[in-house]
């Protein structure tokens, strides 16, 4: 009789049912198992396989195991909630899954707080709700102080992975970020942001602040124009989700002209204006402004 059991493998859950009629322990069972058939005719956990299957009352004895839970059989109501819970990255990766979870995760709002671009003179940096990304060229700029939350992207081609990164944050269906500060360190973009102009829709952006420095010695600023620098985001951010507008010139050698971005729906819509730094502004663009904050050099065109 053993050997006809093991000569069979569909014959193996039979002899399981039979120990598991006797109403003993899966432990107990699984032993005088072993001792009818062998130690090797079935492992514990193939054992307590069937033994379960046998205790919920499906008797089948198809040697093929039913097919186990997957993930995509939890409700969509549940999977909801669980991308509710998912931070930025997590969402990222969620939605790389399948088509039916991209399409779950782009239904969802998802609020970025803080989303910050630094273009500096060797290196990008992106910064998601703490979440610190750097692209750089160069191995000693791969350094950040004091904080493990970061990721660093090392490569000829930093420049464009970084672009590449901000378009897919601005591509992304349903997000809403509270406020984007855009920092220039070398008075102008090395990045290439041509590519924003593919997208199919505005980022939605409560408060858009931008910043300007200079770190070249030796190279006149003055042939650095700091309106265009804004016009290669600026536009492409949605006029009325946008709130707050915040310009900072860190260098005194530095200038911000408004006469093309006071044409903007940007502006238009904007109900909060900062400058700190060297600006003209033409008085006739600011009256629909709620609230109006200029400090140190600015000029005022009547």
């Amino acid at each position: 009789m053993r050997e006809k059991f093991l000569a069979n493998q569909k014959y193996l859950p039979i002899a399981a049912r039979y120990e598991f009629y006797k109403g003993i322990s899966v432990v107990e069972a699984h032993r005088n198992f072993c001792e009818a058939l062998g130690d090797d005719a079935m492992c514990f956990n193939d054992f307590e396989f069937w033994w379960f299957r046998f205790s919920k009352g499906n008797f089948d004895l198809d040697t093929q195991p039913p097919r186990t839970a997957e993930f995509s059989d939890i409700p969509d109501n549940i999977t909801d909630k669980i991308i509710r819970k998912m931070d930025y990255a997590a969402r990222c990766l969620f939605r790389k899954t399948s088509k039916k979870y991209r399409k779950a995760v782009d239904s969802i709002p998802f609020v970025i707080e803080k989303l910050k671009f630094e273009s500096m003179r060797f290196s990008s940096r992106l910064e998601i709700n703490g979440l610190k990304m750097q692209f750089c060229g160069m191995k000693r700029e791969q350094r950040f102080y004091g904080n493990s939350n970061r990721l660093v992207f090392n490569s000829r081609k930093y420049l464009k992975w970084a672009v590449n990164e901000l378009i897919f944050i601005f591509g992304l269906k349903n997000v809403t970020v509270k406020k984007l500060s855009v920092y220039v360190g070398n008075g102008v973009f090395n990045e290439n942001l041509k590519l924003l102009k593919t997208m199919d829709s505005k980022f939605h952006v409560e408060t858009f602040e931008m910043g300007f420095d200079w770190e070249s010695p030796g190279k006149c600023n003055a042939l650095i124009n700091v309106e265009d620098e804004v016009m290669k985001v600026l536009p492409y951010l949605e006029p009325r989700v946008l709130e707050n507008l915040e310009f900072n010139i860190y260098n005194e050698g530095l200038n911000l002209e408004t006469y093309s971005i006071a044409k903007t729906w940007q502006w238009k819509y904007a109900k909060q204006l900062k400058i700190d730094g060297r600006a003209n502004v033409k008085t006739e663009s600011l009256t629909h402004f709620k609230k109006l904050s200029f400090m140190n050099d600015n000029s005022l065109l009547f």
